[in-house]
């Protein structure tokens, strides 16, 4: 199920005109990547996320998806010090 929701936000994020529209499809994506193991990845989404909508900072704290890497710097980085 996690792959086939990935490969559903795969397309929505594939319309450079819509990326900004969609701040939680890079959230989900950043939640995908963190369960999957994929520390880089999920960071990256996980800054986009934040970029296009602040709350998702918020939402990661809490985010249990996120367990893996909320020792990370970056992850820090992102939820800590983000404008």
């Amino acid at each position: 199920m996690l792959e086939e929701a990935n490969v559903w936000y795969d397309k929505i994020l594939s319309d450079v005109n819509c990326k900004h529209l969609y701040p939680n499809a890079f959230y989900n994506k950043a939640c995908f990547f963190s369960l999957k193991g994929d520390s880089a990845n999920a960071i990256k989404y996980l800054e986009i996320s934040v970029g296009l909508d602040e709350i998702n900072k918020e939402n990661a704290k809490a985010d249990p998806d996120f367990a893996n890497i909320k020792h990370l710097e970056e992850f820090k980085s992102i939820i800590n010090d983000f404008k």
